[in-house]
């Protein structure tokens, strides 16, 4: 059993230390999910690499049959490798049979996904779980399910032979006896010794089967106990850097941004984020708040809200009051409480809360009595409405300090029982603070789309970034981030890469110089996705068709992936995700809006469905006729599994509210381009992976094999088949 506790996480680093070879010689592998939890593993774990001078690579993979690519071109053969390290990938399936592992290589799963498979907890000394105390202190079936998975593993090869084979025998000699009498009884010659041998045989073979089908029945109810999530990879390696003594700020911010996102995205309960929150604050109390400057407070100064959500004064000591001047270097964390809404600190009010999935479902705002609802809950608070629709960063003192006291006395009566809840933000020198629920949705909005918003809203030009990228192949990335075309030539200073946007003015280097290298980098790195697909060729070839749109899809999301790597250390790169976010958010419930006014769910007698085309949206395109992408601004969820799922969670969350009849919700959004249907399963679908084994057992071809089990994307022409699948599958 190859489990390891949360108390000797200091032991797998240290193994990882010390299998490292000289520098120059890269021994660990990386492998890293598509999701913000990932992302922000990934950056604590190479930071801690990188202090001790261990040469690493990161490898961002989105599924199986990438994981099977990346077995044969980097670890088979590979004498160097010693260590692979996999964030929030690779726990539900048996690694072993992915891999091929030389004996020095030793594999380390930190997965929140679960559950975990039992090949990788127990079949294997060269993979090593790291768990959050769920396999190792929490679940008390464990050490049953442990015997019954070993005891299949080492019997079990040949149990359905078998069966089968002695069943076969008991037919052939109940045939042979007309009457039916017991076979004993009509062998000549036999002695009793040798009838009470036989009798012995039959019976400890149907203690075998007994014991293999109990064994079975044991493991099936693990795996049959639904998908769900665990503590996050990115707490497991800040556990890790605090056992080590290397815990530092921004590590710890990492670790709260991904318990952020699992609350907020409904992955974990109020009870788990309030257990997990105790831990951060503990550590947040640690590093001390006082990173600013603290000055007694002035008789006739006037107030300040010191970036306080709901304008209060900040306290640091137990004795005078004072205040803090936020300095340059001041980078804290601080606690606070969190108004339940979404990016309020850079928007209204109004749009803050009617475009949060919290408040927009509990109010129900897709009809007009919800709509006024909400304008009711401002005037009872004493609100202005048109105050409530300026900018909250400039909203009067007096109305933000009404917000706690009113909330928490109204909200009740409008269903809003957890508006407030406890969280951190942090402060970025002078140029402003982000809340953890900021950072959280700016990231998000970057890991899905990031790069060619960036790229769009960074600089002026595209064909900089072009001219550049297809520069001498001789050309790099020197020290401090400038980019060199060569030796003996000039480097481009950060000041010919600015193009400023005004983001991230007055520093070193702006955004649109960070975006722009980063960009550079990436084409440097990964070359040319398009390489072997002739353009004349894909108009009329479907199968060259999809590669092409393939290998564009893997070249957009990797961009997207290290545009949202950078921006946990660049406020500037944050706040264009900010931007993004506000626009993703708006088209999520504008979409949302749309399909409840319009009763475009069918419900079923087990589950609800319903599937959105392209053809359907025209009216609620944004002002410009387009989305961020200038297409149709719906196209994105038949392409985006994140989108997709908010989208799902959110009407879930509509009809929770709203209908009695609670039933799962299968949605289906079209790639009119690629000719699939991306189908996610939410909220009891999920739990199961129900959607996934319903298209395999339809004979669809499933395209999408990432590590979501309640997310599938198949061809346009499987869905019939799919539906019926699932239809069969729910009368069962």
């Amino acid at each position: 059993m190859v489990v390891v506790s949360k108390d000797l996480f200091r032991d797998v680093y240290i193994s990882i230390k010390g299998s490292a070879l000289p520098p120059g010689s890269s021994t660990v592998l990386i492998f890293v999910a598509n999701d913000l939890d990932a992302l922000c593993s990934c950056k604590l774990l190479s930071s801690l690499l990188k202090s001790d001078s261990i040469a690493h690579e990161i490898v961002p993979i989105s599924g199986f049959r990438e994981l099977s690519e990346k077995n044969s071109t980097l670890i088979e053969e590979n004498e160097q490798l010693r260590s692979l390290i996999f964030l929030n990938c690779g726990g539900m399936v048996d690694l072993s049979e992915y891999l091929t592992l030389t004996e020095n290589m030793m594999v380390y799963i930190a997965d929140s996904h679960r559950p975990i498979n039992l090949h990788n907890l127990f079949g294997s000394d060269q993979i090593m779980v790291l768990d959050d105390g769920h396999y190792s202190v929490n679940n008390e079936n464990i050490d049953e399910i442990r015997a019954a998975f070993e005891y299949l593993n080492k019997e079990g090869d040949d149990y359905e032979e078998e069966s089968q084979e002695d069943e076969n025998l008991e037919d052939d000699d109940d045939s042979d006896q007309p009457d039916g009498q017991p076979t004993k009884k009509r062998r000549k010659g036999s002695t009793e010794e040798l009838i009470a041998q036989t009798d012995r045989i039959q019976n400890e073979k149907r203690m075998r089967r007994t014991r293999l089908k109990e064994s079975k029945d044991t493991t099936d109810a693990y795996y049959a106990g639904g998908t769900y999530t665990g503590l996050g990879a990115t707490t497991l390696m800040f556990t890790m850097a605090s056992q080590i003594k290397r815990a530092t700020v921004d590590l710890l911010w990492y670790g709260i941004i991904s318990l952020t996102e699992q609350y907020l995205h409904d992955r974990i309960d109020k009870t788990q984020y309030n257990d997990q929150y105790k831990f951060f604050l503990e550590a947040v109390n640690k590093f001390g708040a006082k990173s600013g400057i603290v000055l007694p407070k002035q008789r006739n100064e006037i107030e300040d809200d010191n970036d306080s959500l709901f304008g209060d004064e900040i306290n640091l000591t137990n004795s005078l009051p004072e205040r803090l001047t936020n300095g340059a270097d001041d980078l804290a964390i601080r606690n606070t409480d969190e108004f339940h809404s979404i990016l309020l600190r850079h928007w209204t009010l109004w749009d803050s809360m009617y475009h949060s999935d919290y408040v927009a479902t509990k109010l129900g705002i897709w009809k007009e009595k919800g709509r006024q609802r909400l304008i009711n809950l401002f005037t009872k608070m004493g609100l202005p409405l048109a105050e409530c629709r300026e900018q909250y960063c400039g909203m009067k003192l007096e109305f933000k300090r009404l917000l706690r006291e009113k909330l928490i006395v109204l909200g009740p009566n409008y269903g809003l029982d957890e508006i407030i809840y406890p969280s951190f933000y942090r402060q970025y020198g002078f140029k402003g603070s982000l809340s953890a629920s900021d950072a959280m949705y700016s990231l998000s909005a970057l890991l899905d789309c990031g790069s060619d918003w960036v790229r769009k809203h960074a600089f002026g030009a595209t064909e900089t970034t072009e001219s550049l990228a297809n520069s001498s192949s001789s050309a790099g990335i020197g020290p401090g981030g400038v980019f060199v075309r060569g030796i003996g030539t000039k480097a481009i200073s950060d000041a010919d890469l600015g193009l400023q946007s005004g983001v991230g003015v007055g520093t070193k280097t702006g955004t649109s110089a960070i975006s722009l290298v980063n960009h550079i980098k990436r084409k440097m790195k990964y070359g040319n996705y398009d390489k072997g697909v002739n353009e004349d060729e894909t108009d009329d070839d479907p199968a060259l068709l999809k590669q092409k749109l393939d290998l564009h899809t893997r070249k957009k999301w990797i961009d997207d992936f290290y545009v949202a790597f950078d921006a946990l250390d660049s406020i500037d790169l944050l706040i264009h995700g900010v931007q993004l976010a506000k626009t993703l958010q708006q088209t999520l419930v504008r979409t949302s809006i749309t399909i409840l006014d319009k009763q475009m769910i069918n419900t079923l007698s087990k589950f609800r469905f319903g599937v959105l085309t392209g053809g359907g949206w025209g009216s609620t395109r944004g002002a410009s006729g387009s989305g961020m992408t200038g297409e149709n601004e719906f196209d994105i969820f038949g392409h985006s599994t994140s989108h997709l799922n908010r989208l799902g969670s959110f009407l879930v969350m509509a009809y929770k509210e709203f209908h009695q009849k609670q039933l799962p919700l299968v949605l289906a959004a079209q790639n009119s381009k690629a000719g699939t249907y991306l189908i996610v399963g939410v909220a009891g679908i999920s739990r199961t992976g129900h959607v996934r084994k319903n298209a395999i057992e339809s004979g669809a071809d499933v395209l999408y094999d990432g590590f979501d089990t309640s997310v599938l994307e198949i061809s346009s022409d499987d869905l019939t088949n799919f539906m019926d699948a699932l239809l069969n599958f729910t009368n069962k």
